[in-house]
């Protein structure tokens, strides 16, 4: 009975070792893409960034961002393989669903979205969606021939959106600020020529 006492005291504590070494590699990893975010406010170096990160994390062969504007989504950024998107993709209703729903859709697809090149055989297509509040920002698409499960890895491409979105945002809010700046500026510089035509 010792002995068996022992042996599920053993079990135990290598299960809470390896959850704490996988609950701190998803730790590592979040905090590594949440620098490359901090790191600028320059949306196209963010993105590429990110993303390849993200194609390195995940092992995909091409990961990419769409904005999502006036119903449908269009592709920003990617890397991995390369590959030329249409101006605008459209998904199954089914996978749009998921999307505004805010879940992450995770399926083996031949086609990547709607009248997509086929693949020769299915590919692993991850699309999480990034919410900032209730508003749909767009989607990160991971695609990947490697079959596998990613409920583990599900945390960490919750976190890595919800950070894209938040760098998304900051980064409009500074081009925004940036522009209203120059706009003040050249309006300054007018009143000011304006001021010196009055004076003389």
């Amino acid at each position: 009975k010792a002995c068996q006492k022992l042996e599920e005291e053993n079990e135990s504590l290598s299960k809470i070792k390896s959850d704490a070494q996988s609950q701190a590699i998803k730790i590592a990893l979040i905090n590594k893409v949440s620098n490359i975010f901090s790191e600028s406010l320059d949306l196209p170096k963010i993105l590429n960034s990110a993303l390849n990160e993200l194609l390195t994390i995940f092992g995909a062969f091409r990961v990419y961002y769409a904005e999502f504007e006036g119903g449908k989504f269009h592709p920003k950024a990617m890397q991995g393989n390369s590959f030329t998107y249409p101006e605008t993709i459209e998904f199954d209703e089914k996978t749009l669903d998921t999307i505004k729903n805010k879940q992450i859709s995770i399926t083996n697809k031949l086609e990547e979205y709607i009248c997509a090149k086929r693949f020769e055989k299915p590919v692993l297509r991850i699309i999480v969606p990034v919410f900032h509040l209730n508003n749909l920002k767009g989607i990160l698409t991971l695609l990947s021939h490697k079959k596998r499960e990613i409920e583990e890895e599900r945390e960490i491409l919750e976190a890595i959106s919800s950070q894209f979105a938040n760098a998304i945002v900051r980064s409009e809010l500074y081009e925004k600020n940036t522009k209203t700046v120059k706009e003040l500026k050249a309006a300054l510089q007018e009143l000011k020529e304006t001021q010196i035509q009055l004076i003389n």
